[in-house]
């Protein structure tokens, strides 16, 4: 199970502008993502894919408010119905 806290410490690191760090939270948070993916029906892979998506765009953009955003109201929902 993917822990809510993690997702918490990155937005923190970003918050505290700690950016690399905040990253590497990160990468190792998508590498459990894409694990736990394995598991769901297409319809929930679907939407993982989706806020993935939507993530991978704040980064590209390096829009961190953004990623935030996308942390705690898309992917920390979806752990909670889905992944856990």
């Amino acid at each position: 199970m993917i822990a809510i806290n993690r997702i918490d410490e990155i937005e923190k690191l970003i918050f505290e502008f700690k950016i690399p760090a905040a990253m590497k939270e990160f990468a190792s948070l998508s590498e459990e993502l894409i694990l736990a993916s394995g598991n769901l029906d297409q319809s929930k892979l679907g939407d993982m894919l989706l806020i993935i998506k939507a993530m991978n765009s704040a980064l590209t953009t390096k829009d961190y408010l953004l990623l935030i955003d996308l942390l705690e109201y898309e992917l920390k929902p979806f752990i909670s119905t889905s992944l856990s």
